[in-house]
């Protein structure tokens, strides 16, 4: 049994508008740093 309808998009991808990425805190880059910093240092990374 399937969990999906039929014409289900759950698989598409919506990228987000230019207004709404212009209003974000944290790009790509920003993000990638972040994630390696909180794998590599946990206890360092969210004690900021």
């Amino acid at each position: 049994m399937t969990a999906t309808a039929t014409g289900d998009d759950t698989d598409k991808l919506y990228p987000p508008s230019s207004d709404f990425v212009s209003g974000a805190h944290v790009d790509a880059a920003r993000y990638e740093a972040m994630y390696r910093a909180s794998v590599e240092d946990p206890a360092g990374f969210w004690g900021e």
